[in-house]
């Protein structure tokens, strides 16, 4: 801001309190000569119990009191200006941008004082915090309005063979506690997910339980390829007193999730559209409730899923490959020490009977017939000859299951989704045989194209809908074909291919990274043999 010039003010700004600083002077004691004028005005009305008369002095009494009083706190107010200044100064209101700045600060210091309390980048930590807001809503729900009030009381099981099978699924799970070995944890943890499996089995539900299935054993080898870059045991030591703090919450947590589907299954208010689901599938002349729900009554959610299925892969892909993906399908390379001195040649699957001369013999010490494309680039002691026969054998049967299970799911249990986790597990039966090579061989070009490719046909489907004026129409179509007889073509028939695609194409990224990527870490990080060392 410029400068603002002071000057002097004029005589006459100053003649108003002047006035009347002369006018306090003649009229203080003058006061007698008003009562005269003043006492005749004021005897008009009725005199109070003390009558008023004005007067210089009035004697000692409580206004001169309060007069000494305020002429002793100016005296001790101007002996005591700078403490009173600066006292004046802390209690005045401060200005919008000292507040501002003040309750921002604030608001980072709790901001990172609750961050450093909550995430402490501690996973059983995550779980507790988690686990303990919910438990915390629920309870309060449950507390203030009593929902159980009128339903019915649960049921145990429908049949023993149910009983059976869930105890033995919790004994799993709480071995799976106890125990310190990764690959033990891993494995209780699958007994978990087959026991599950089973009890869909038991209840009737054999579409449930064959995703349930796939789901489990592809998880249950991404989990192994996983830890072959973890620590055999688990490296965090809790005390007794910590552990005997989260068993409780985590058996709330579970008490609560049962008590709530036990409440919610009890309160339907509405007819259950199970039976409309029937005709509905029944009128269209198929009957598979369950598949004819994923790909046409409720087509929105699978392929909102598919989508979200698809981030997730290009999310788990990203945290592997840092940097960028390889230009291509990785190819057989040279052998390192160590490794098969035929490795990289073309192998049984692709060699010509003039080829067939040069490749191992029992002599060599590998094995005498090289069964997979690629599995002579592994060195003689990390080969399986019954792994590379069985995966040879079972390859071509399991993709021709994955597209039965693909192409019946109108009529029988199936679908995109397990028929691609099918296919997805023989591409993951060559790769545990022969390496990433192998893998490599049997997709020569990015899984990534897979995925895109069911993406788009699921979307050009959906769009393909619009003909009709709503997205995700169906179309169907029945005819005679030469050879294949009565055929029933459909919509959803593309619309689940696409869903195939997808879960192949995820499956073989996920692979592809967590474990062709890691081996070719692996084989990094091992220490070469020094040069010329026979």
């Amino acid at each position: 801001l410029p400068d603002t010039d002071a000057h002097r003010v004029p005589v006459a700004f100053l003649a108003p309190p002047a006035v009347l600083a002369l006018a306090c002077l003649v009229l203080g004691p003058g006061v007698a000569w008003l009562q005269g004028l003043l006492g005749t005005y004021a005897g008009q009305f009725p005199a109070p119990a003390h009558p008023y008369h004005l007067a210089l002095w009035h004697g000692a009494g409580l206004a001169l009191g309060l007069s000494g009083a305020a002429w002793a706190g100016g005296v001790l107010l101007f002996l005591a200006a700078s403490p009173v200044a600066r006292a004046g100064q802390r209690l005045a209101w401060r200005s919008a941008d000292l507040v501002f700045g003040r309750m921002l600060l604030a608001l980072e210091r709790t901001a990172l004082q609750c961050t450093g309390f909550v995430q402490r980048g501690s996973l059983s930590v995550y779980l507790v915090t988690t686990m303990s807001v919910v438990l915390a809503g629920q309870i309060a729900v449950l507390v203030a309005d009593e929902p159980w009030t009128g339903v019915p009381a649960p049921r145990l099981w429908d049949h023993p063979a149910q009983a059976a099978v869930a105890l033995l699924t919790c004994a799993a799970a709480l071995l799976c506690l106890g125990v310190r070995r990764r690959m033990k944890a891993v494995v209780f943890a699958g007994l978990t997910g087959y026991g599950t499996a089973l009890l869909f089995v038991a209840q009737g539900a054999p579409d449930l339980a064959l995703t349930q299935f796939c789901v489990e054993t592809v998880s249950m080898i991404v989990f192994v390829l996983v830890l072959r870059r973890m620590p055999v045991r688990f490296e965090e030591n809790f005390s007794r007193w910590r552990r005997l703090l989260r068993m409780p919450v985590a058996l709330a947590g579970g008490a609560a999730v049962a008590v709530v589907v036990w409440i919610m299954a009890g309160h339907r208010r509405a007819d259950s559209a199970g039976a409309a689901m029937v005709e509905e599938t029944a009128h269209h002349g198929l009957k598979d409730v369950v598949a004819t729900i994923l790909v046409d009554l409720r087509a929105w959610d699978t392929m909102g899923e598919s989508a979200v299925l698809a981030a997730a892969a290009i999310g788990v892909t990203s945290l592997i490959y840092l940097h960028r993906r390889a230009d291509g399908a990785e190819q057989p390379v040279l052998p390192l020490p160590g490794d098969h001195p035929h490795a990289g040649l073309r192998t049984a699957w692709r060699a010509s009977r003039y080829e067939s001369a040069g490749l191992p013999s029992g002599d060599e010490g590998g094995p005498e017939r090289t069964w997979l494309a690629a599995s002579a680039t592994l060195a003689p002691e990390r080969r399986s000859l019954v792994l590379e026969v069985v995966a040879r054998l079972i390859f071509h049967p399991v993709l021709v299951l994955s597209v039965y299970l693909l192409l019946c799911a109108e009529n029988l249990p199936g679908g995109g989704f397990v028929a691609g986790l099918t296919a997805g597990v023989a591409f993951i039966a060559r790769y545990l045989a022969g390496g990433r090579h192998e893998l490599a061989d049997a997709v020569p070009f990015k899984p990534g194209v897979f995925t895109g490719l069911g993406l788009f046909l699921s979307t050009g489907v959906a769009l393909g809908g619009l003909g009709d004026g709503t997205v995700l129409h169906g179309w169907t179509w029945h005819g005679h074909l030469p050879v294949w007889g009565d055929a029933h073509l459909s919509t959803a028939v593309l619309f689940d291919c696409g869903v195939y695609l997808l879960v192949l194409g995820v499956v073989l990224d996920i692979v592809r990274a967590l474990g062709a990527r890691i081996d070719r870490q692996i084989e990094r990080a091992a220490p070469r043999p020094e040069a010329g060392r026979a």
